[in-house]
């Protein structure tokens, strides 16, 4: 499974109907506690999550919880291979946010 999602400056582009995995990868303890994309709750399992990526732009939600920590956000490309969305280090973010745009 290759990746789906491609940087676009601030927000990333995808095809619309691709399933997506994010995974949340923590030094420490922090968690994704809570999920929503294009308004709804999606689930979150292990410190992951998935969605299908709607036609147009959404918003990608991940709240977090933790202490101040090493952290990266990921898309899960299969194989053992993914792709960093965003991280930090030493620091904590409890709400973190990604524009998907999904074209036809």
């Amino acid at each position: 499974m290759p990746c789906s999602l491609t940087r676009n400056g601030i927000e990333f582009d995808a095809t619309a109907g691709a399933v997506v995995t994010i995974k949340l990868k923590a030094k420490s303890t922090t968690q994704i506690v809570e999920a929503e994309y294009n308004g709804d709750s999606i689930p979150v399992t292990d410190n992951s999550t998935n969605l299908t990526v709607v036609s147009g732009p959404a918003l990608l939600l991940l709240f977090l919880a933790g202490p101040p920590d090493t952290v990266a956000v990921v898309e899960d490309c299969g194989g053992g291979k993914t792709r960093r969305l965003f991280g930090y280090k030493g620091d904590f973010h409890p709400a973190l946010g990604f524009k998907i745009v999904g074209s036809p």
